[in-house]
């Protein structure tokens, strides 16, 4: 499997390998993690989660396309200055993903995550990512 670069392959998932990315990219206060985990985010450090959400039939024949969701939490939950931190880390991350060929986000939407049922949750952004990946050569 590759992801479809115009050329350039790559030998991991799109999911870790969009993790990576990311935690090449962000500052390092930024958890950068590529799975779906539950973690929260701890004062001073914001987090980033991706996760693999849907694979569909590509639009050509040995091809997939492979929705990906990254949620970018912060660990601030006064208002004012959760939304100041919130869009701030937001805007880290999409310049990230701006930066990254191979990556078409369809979407930023306002969210909250929640790491546990015990959480109240904390302000975050939903990022849909979309993911050409050929299954043949």
């Amino acid at each position: 499997m590759e992801i479809d670069t115009g050329g350039e392959e790559f030998t991991s998932g799109p999911r870790q390998l969009l993790a990576d990315a990311l935690a090449d990219g962000l500052p390092e206060s930024v958890k950068v993690v590529g799975a779906a985990e539950n973690i929260s985010p701890e004062p001073g450090h914001d987090v980033v989660i991706v996760s693999l959400d849907e694979v569909k039939p590509g639009a050509y024949s040995g091809s997939r396309l492979v929705s990906i969701n990254v949620i970018a939490a912060v660990a601030k939950t006064t208002p004012g200055a959760a939304d100041d931190a919130l869009e701030e880390h937001l805007a880290n991350v999409l310049a990230v993903l701006d930066e990254v060929a191979w990556v078409d986000w369809r979407s930023a939407k306002r969210s909250l995550y929640a790491p546990s049922e015990e959480s109240s949750g904390f302000p975050a952004f939903s990022i849909e990512i979309e993911i050409n990946v050929r299954t043949e050569t």
